[in-house]
């Protein structure tokens, strides 16, 4: 039996719909032995440490990082359990115009930035960082990189978020960070989806999960 620990912050005591209605309809792997925690009202990097910590305190095989603003299909943790890597996420879009994917396949140590992938319909890829949504993470991964394991960091012009400062640092101690293109995550407000050069808006993965959540109501 396999225990894991599903972690998700919360800034305060709002929760999205769409993310509950995902959590009440996922299908857990049958060797899972789950257990929930919900920080409340600390930055998302604090947060995510403080789950981390949780994780290796109890002995966890596995962390689970969730955002409470997205939705996804009922067997997408069945999936990422199946592609048995290290560090592996779903992919999804930012919530805000342009709504590109957030997975990096590049990363310019000299720039500090990240080139924006292009999104596959299937698959598993080793990339350079993804954004924050679902993610699934081997314990001993956590072991072995040097804390905070989650942080923001400050350049000249803008901020890198924890999300991809987790990946850099993963990669330097020797992983690689893998992202499904099988399973999707979605944000409550994203519409749209990148795929090459192409912005399309993103109707059928999309809808199909608002009309499965949609039937709990």
């Amino acid at each position: 039996m396999k225990k894991v620990l599903i972690g998700t912050p919360f800034a305060n005591d709002f929760c999205y719909r769409w993310f509950a209605q995902s959590l009440a309809l996922t299908q857990w792997p049958e060797d899972w032995h789950v257990e929930m925690r919900w920080p409340v009202g600390h930055v998302t990097p604090a947060a995510c440490n403080l789950l981390a910590d949780e994780a290796l305190r109890t002995e966890a095989d596995y962390l689970v990082l969730t955002s409470n603003d997205v939705g996804w299909e009922p067997d997408a943790f069945k999936r990422l359990y199946a592609d048995d890597k290290d560090i592996v996420a779903a992919w999804g879009c930012a919530r805000c115009h342009p709504h590109r994917p957030h997975v990096y396949d590049k990363y310019d140590p000299n720039t500090h930035m990240f080139r924006t992938a292009k999104t596959k319909d299937t698959g598993l890829e080793a990339v350079s960082g993804f954004g924050g949504g679902i993610w699934l993470i081997k314990t001993d991964v956590l072991r072995k990189i040097p804390f905070p394991w989650f942080a923001f960091v400050t350049y000249r012009q803008f901020t890198q978020t924890e999300d991809f400062m987790f990946c850099l640092k993963a990669q330097a101690c020797g992983y690689e960070c893998w992202v499904d293109w099988g399973v999707t995550v979605v944000h409550a407000t994203t519409g749209y989806v990148t795929r090459g050069t192409n912005l399309m808006v993103f109707t059928e993965k999309r809808q199909s999960l608002r009309n499965l959540l949609d039937k709990t109501k």
